[in-house]
């Protein structure tokens, strides 16, 4: 969980003006969705949603679990909640969560 939040982090620091760094970014989240793509039991995810208060893990948290065919219903509201609450803002990454709502059915 430690490498999940260390990248997390290093997605946050992203200055979009550089596109070094957007590389870097782009390199970072698919590390982040490969560690979430290898949780294979209930528990590991459990210990993932934990991070749903985290400041910068939080929210690719609830992203990339929700994403996945294999958690509980109850482990998936929990996530959708968390991305409903990112929607409810007025930045690009509330804009972000709306349009991954809307795509889902949400």
């Amino acid at each position: 969980m430690d490498d999940f939040i260390e990248l997390a982090d290093l997605h946050t620091a992203t200055d979009y003006a550089d596109k070094n760094s957007v590389k870097n970014a782009n390199v970072v989240a698919d590390k982040m969705s490969e560690i979430v793509n290898s949780l294979n039991s209930s528990t590991e995810v459990e210990k993932y949603l934990s991070l749903l208060t985290h400041p910068n893990a939080g929210s690719w948290v609830a992203f990339l679990l929700a994403d996945l065919s294999t958690i509980s219903k109850k482990q998936k509201d929990l996530c959708i909640k968390k991305v409903k609450s990112i929607a409810d803002g007025d930045d690009v990454n509330s804009f972000g969560a709306q349009m991954w709502l809307s795509e889902r059915g949400f």
